[in-house]
C-alpha cells in the first residue's frame, strides 16, 4: 500500500523521527536505515522491513521504479518535510524502518569470530562489520560497553553488510565458553609479550579480539587470551585505527586458511 505524509504532525512521521533517539530504538526494537543501498539490501535479504518512506521527488524518479520492495508499505513524504527525517547531510530521498535483529549464540558451525571489546566509535564498528562480512567471519560479538549496533552512524558505516552479518551481544563469559569449546582467543594488544600477527596460528577455530579506541582491550580479556598479537609499525606511529587493525588480523586469518 502507498500512503502520503504531508505534515510533521503526522503520526508515522513522528514515529520515524523518534527513532533518531536510542531509547526509542530500544523501546520499539526498530531502527532507521537511510539510503538506496541499505533499503535494497534489507528487503532483498529478508530483514523485517516495517515500511519504507520516500520523498516525492524520489518516488517519481527512475530510482524508485527500479527498487524491488515487494509488498512493503510505502509512505510518500512531501519534499518540504522529508529531510527532517534524515541525519545524513545529503539524503537520497529514501529510508526504511526495520526491526532490530541479533544473531543467536549457536557457535557449532563457526570457525572464525570477532569480539569487539568496548569499540566506542560507530564508524569503526560499522567498518568492522563490513570487513567481517566481506571476509566470511561467522559471528561478530559485541561486549556490553560497545557502541549501539543500530545507531544511525553504525548503520550507515556498515552499509548493507548489517543485513548479512551475524552480530550478537556477549561478554567475557561468552569468550570463556568459546575458549572451553576449542576456540583460541587471539587479542590485539601492544604488550612486550605480544607476537607479530603473522606468527600466530589462526588456521584453527579462532576469536579475534579488538578493543576500545583509547584504552585498548580490557585487562580481564588480555589475561584470559591464548595469544597476544601485535601489528608491527614504524617507531613514529603510535597505533592503528581499531577498524584497520581488525581488518589486518581478519585477513591474516583468511590468508592462513587459504594456504
Amino acid at each position: 500500500m502507498i500512503y502520503e505524509i504531508s505534515s510533521t504532525q503526522n503520526k508515522t512521521y513522528k514515529h520515524i523521527k523518534s527513532l533518531q533517539l536510542k531509547k526509542n530504538r530500544l523501546l520499539n526494537n526498530e531502527f532507521v536505515a537511510e539510503g538506496i543501498k541499505s533499503t535494497d539490501e534489507a528487503v532483498s535479504h529478508c530483514a523485517n522491513v516495517k515500511f519504507v518512506a520516500v520523498s516525492e521527488q524520489f518516488f517519481n524518479s527512475d530510482g524508485f521504479s527500479k527498487l524491488q520492495i515487494g509488498n512493503v508499505d510505502v509512505y510518500v513524504v512531501k519534499d518540504a518535510v522529508f529531510d527532517g527525517l534524515c541525519l545524513t547531510k545529503t539524503p537520497q530521498g529514501i529510508l526504511s524502518v526495520i526491526e532490530t535483529r541479533y544473531a543467536d549464540a549457536d557457535f557449532s558451525q563457526a570457525t572464525l569470530c570477532v569480539y569487539c571489546d568496548g569499540v566506542n566509535d560507530p564508524g569503526n564498528l560499522g567498518t568492522i562489520i563490513r570487513t567481517s562480512n566481506a571476509a566470511g567471519v561467522d559471528k561478530i560479538i559485541l561486549s556490553p560497553n560497545c557502541v549501539e549496533l543500530y545507531s544511525p552512524k553504525t548503520v550507515r558505516s556498515a552499509m548493507g553488510a548489517l543485513f548479512h552479518a551475524d552480530v550478537l551481544n556477549g561478554n567475557i563469559e561468552t569468550l570463556q565458553k568459546l575458549q572451553k569449546s576449542g576456540f583460541n582467543i587471539v587479542t590485539g594488544a601492544l604488550r612486550t609479550e605480544s607476537k607479530s600477527y603473522t606468527n600466530i596460528d589462526m588456521t584453527q577455530k579462532t576469536v579475534i579480539v579488538v578493543g576500545n579506541e583509547a584504552n585498548g582491550v580490557s585487562d580481564e580479556v588480555i589475561d584470559m587470551s591464548d595469544e597476544l598479537a601485535i601489528i608491527p609499525m614504524r617507531e613514529s606511529a603510535e597505533s592503528l585505527n581499531v577498524a584497520v587493525a581488525a581488518s589486518v588480523l581478519i585477513y591474516e586469518a583468511v590468508r592462513q586458511r587459504s594456504n
